[in-house]
């Protein structure tokens, strides 16, 4: 009964044995500083040996302007720069990669492409060894060759919707002045037509005053029939070649100015829609030839720096890695130690009568 009481009695001082503190820590890792030195020196040699015989990395780096033209007297892209980015990270990188790793077998390079806020600039980068910076640079240089030969695409297509505005824009010029050749053809005729009036004005104040010449003889002479039957002839043919000089007076001053005044308006009217027309000629004209294509800003180049981690920042992970990792071992080697003797020890116990 003793014996069942002391074996459920629970061990104190085990419990306290298994309570951990800074001195036994400290202590655990002075008796392994062999494996914790060894782990930080090995780590330290193999983060010296690739941060030497890791090639550098440098960026590679190229600006691309967007092609522009003059639209109602501002510079505007000729594709949104949205749209290019789109078109250069969904197409022609994962193009020219793809095309350059079949090549290639299982290399693998990485460009980039971003633009600047407010910007028509496109940034394209990659990063390699100086070893790659001629693949890196060709690659940049087929992106650049897609993104123009797409824009000049664009380019050819306005160019050729501006030059049929223009040839419309002419056409109706063209029309105006089919229309000033007539209007200044009624002109003429209806200086004609005023010339041929006033010729039969003249007549006619002529016959009038023949007339009214005859009127005064003839009431001059004495009175009888014949003569009263005269007077009334002369008066009556006063009176209707008076009528018709007033008509012919009407006509010249009244209508013939009228019609005048609506030829004057129609070729002012005319001449107003020709100088529209040429300023509008003159901008489509302006929009063709102020097209700026799409260029590379700068050409690929590598930076004068390497980039990525350095030699310096490999051996201070590698320090703080192999101390980590030393620190690590000696505590699971102590832990593993101190579990073969607890093992040892309740097997010698169990193994007593």
């Amino acid at each position: 009964m003793a014996e069942n009481l002391e074996m459920n009695t629970p061990d104190i001082s085990r419990y306290q044995d298994d309570e951990i503190s800074l001195i036994d820590l400290w202590l655990t890792l002075v008796k392994r500083k062999s494996l914790v030195l060894g782990i930080t020196a090995f780590m330290l040699v193999a983060g010296t040996v690739l941060a030497f015989l890791k090639p550098p990395k440098y960026e590679y780096r190229t600006s691309v302007e967007i092609g522009s033209r003059i639209v109602a007297d501002k510079s505007v892209a000729i594709e949104q720069p949205e749209n290019t980015l789109a078109k250069v990270q969904e197409s022609y990188v994962p193009a020219v990669l793809l095309a350059y790793g079949r090549a290639n077998g299982d290399e693998v390079l990485e460009i980039k492409s971003r633009i600047p806020k407010n910007s028509e600039i496109v940034i394209l980068t990659a990063k390699g060894t100086e070893e790659e910076g001629v693949t890196l640079t060709t690659l940049l240089n087929e992106i650049i060759e897609r993104l123009k030969n797409d824009h000049q695409r664009i380019i050819s297509t306005l160019k050729a919707e501006l030059d049929i505005r223009r040839r419309n824009l002419e056409n109706q010029l063209a029309s105006l002045d089919d229309q000033a050749e007539l209007i200044e053809a009624d002109k003429v005729r209806l200086k004609e037509r005023a010339e041929l009036i006033k010729a039969q004005i003249a007549d006619l104040q002529r016959l009038v005053d023949s007339t009214e010449a005859q009127y005064k003889r003839a009431v001059a002479k004495p009175g009888n029939e014949a003569n009263a039957m005269t007077l009334l002839l002369l008066d009556s043919e006063a009176r209707a070649t008076r009528s018709k000089l007033a008509d012919l007076q009407e006509r010249l001053q009244i209508v013939l100015a009228r019609d005048a005044d609506q030829l004057a308006k129609q070729t002012a009217d005319i001449q107003r829609k020709q100088s529209e027309i040429k300023d509008h000629i003159a901008k489509v004209e302006l929009e063709m030839t102020n097209f700026h294509e799409t260029r590379a800003v700068v050409q690929p180049m590598q930076s004068l720096e390497p980039v990525g981690v350095g030699k310096k920042a490999i051996l201070a992970l590698a320090l703080f890695g192999g101390l980590f990792m030393g620190v690590f071992a000696a505590f699971i080697a102590d832990f593993l130690a101190k579990a073969k003797e607890q093992l040892a020890v309740t097997q010698n116990a169990g193994a007593e009568p």
